[in-house]
């Protein structure tokens, strides 16, 4: 579709290092219905600060909610259940920490909860970018929810819908 910009975000691939020093992968399709929209503010947050607002242990029952999460994503992935990624995107490991270190993540994913076809917000990564899981319809309403959002804060943003890479890794060219 024209409202897609040709950025690449990297397939999905499950990994796991063993105590022998194997490693056990499985790559993830990523549903054609769903789109990924990434939203970069015009500001930087330091990885370190990002990291400094984490709690040095968390709570088993966090752990545990997490680690349902995740089962939850990989079913919601197998089954294209956007019902169940809603729950999915759910985290309480990193977000709720981190939320404060990015004006407006709060009121983004508010403003957002009930806009049809959105399936979840998330911090990406450290932050300060976030990352929109929806359906193919209300791109450009998307977008404007969190532009006008930042822009009430003045911050600026670069908002682009990506495709998932899934081929995965190629080589281009060679260069000798």
């Amino acid at each position: 579709p024209d409202n897609v910009t040709p950025a690449i975000v990297g397939g999905l691939v499950l990994t796991s290092q063993e105590d022998d020093g194997s490693i056990v992968y499985r790559k993830l399709e990523w549903p054609d219905e769903w789109t990924l929209t990434l939203c970069i503010p015009d500001y930087e947050l330091a990885t370190d600060i990002s990291r400094s607002v984490l709690p040095k242990e968390v709570p088993m029952q966090d752990a545990t909610f997490n680690s349902r999460r995740m089962a939850m994503f990989v079913e919601a992935l197998h089954t294209k259940d956007a019902d169940l990624m809603k729950l999915a995107l759910q985290d309480k490991l990193h977000q709720p920490y981190r939320t404060k270190l990015v004006p407006g993540l709060s009121d983004i994913i508010e403003n957002l909860k009930h806009e049809e076809n959105v399936i979840g917000c998330v911090l990406s990564g450290a932050g300060p970018a976030i990352l929109i899981v929806s359906q193919r319809n209300n791109l450009e309403k998307i977008k404007s929810i969190v532009s006008e959002t930042w822009a009430d804060l003045n911050v600026k943003t670069d908002i682009r819908t990506v495709k998932i890479e899934k081929e995965g890794a190629q080589i281009l060219e060679t260069v000798m």
